[in-house]
């Protein structure tokens, strides 16, 4: 295992560093006697393009009436939003910056539990410049209640991750970014997590080309079999999806797919609850077919369903400008 000494973590942190900026956000909202107030936030970003793109976390940013952000040199830029996806607490902002330094991405599924990485942040707004803290990879592909959509999983990892650090980088110790720092547990201790860098790339690619994230659908809402007792008794299935409606005229309602059909596999993929199949069709391609293997009553059926994309009235995103590309 290559070592590495004080000096040379200090050297990676201080790339970072070139790398992150304070986003200063302001809303406005309502005070204990109901009036007006003005509610001003602060997080973390990340550089994605010398030109000035830049990534945080959708909550960061999500109802602000204003955005300032404060690049490493103390400049101070307004900054607009160009798109987000909150199913993954992604936005991607935008300032007039010239000769900015990006941040070099990693790949996420080559991370292993007891890598040491590194958390880069504006913790708790503390003035003095980003706050840096060191630890390991905890879990890998880890599933939370509120990521259905952040399909890869979440990077869990034990350095201090605190109010502030949303948007910043999780970082190897060769200074590549595996994830962007997303949340904390408040009651528990060296549990954060962070959104994989796989998923990152992939999301902000779409932004910046269209605008918004479009997803594998095939237009149908669901119930996993393992919160429905009743169901369980009644037909002896203890996992799967029951189908509790169909899109009109969506892929799955085209398919045949029916309410009442219990979902067992999708794409060749084991389903046993609704997450796994959303992650089964955001695995898929659109406009390609996948076998869908599902029970109506005690018949066993194979559907052929043509996977599309998300239409935009399904999509929580923003319809801004297209931008130039990512650099």
């Amino acid at each position: 295992m290559e070592m590495y000494g004080s000096r040379g973590i200090a050297d990676i942190v201080e790339d970072l560093r070139n790398s992150i900026v304070t986003v200063r956000t302001s809303r406005y909202g309502r005070d204990q006697w109901g009036r007006t107030d003005r509610v001003v936030g602060s997080g973390t970003g990340m550089i994605i393009s010398s030109s000035g793109y830049i990534a945080t976390n959708f909550h960061v940013v999500a109802g602000s009436s204003g955005i300032t952000v404060i690049t490493p040199d103390n400049e101070k830029h307004s900054a607009r939003i160009v798109g987000y996806d909150d199913a993954t607490d992604l936005a991607v902002i935008k300032i007039n910056g010239q000769n900015l330094n990006s941040c070099n991405f990693g790949d996420s599924s080559a991370i292993r539990p007891g890598q040491p990485v590194i958390a880069v942040g504006n913790a708790l707004a503390l003035p003095g410049g980003p706050t840096v803290s060191y630890g390991v990879v905890s879990a890998v592909g880890r599933i939370l209640p509120w990521s259905e959509f952040i399909t890869e999983g979440l990077v869990q990892t034990d350095a201090a991750i605190n109010p502030g650090n949303s948007g910043g980088p999780l970082a190897t110790l060769d200074g590549l970014v595996i994830g962007m720092n997303t949340a904390i547990v408040p009651f528990a201790q060296g549990v954060g997590f962070a959104i994989p860098s796989n998923t990152v790339k992939a999301l902000i690619q779409q932004i910046l080309e269209q605008g918004k994230v479009r997803r594998p659908w095939i237009g149908l809402s669901g119930v996993s079999v393992e919160d429905l007792a009743e169901l369980q008794e009644r037909t002896g299935f203890t996992n799967g999806v029951m189908v509790a409606s169909t899109v009109p005229g969506g892929p799955a309602d085209i398919a045949g797919i029916r309410r009442g059909d219990i979902i067992t596999e999708f794409a060749g993929k084991p389903v046993y609850s609704m997450r796994d199949l959303i992650a089964a069709i955001s695995s898929s391609k659109a406009g390609k077919d996948s076998i869908a293997v599902l029970y109506r009553g005690r018949r066993r059926m194979e559907i052929s369903v043509t996977t599309d994309l998300m239409p935009p009235g399904y999509v929580h995103g923003f319809h801004g400008e297209k931008p130039g590309p990512w650099d």
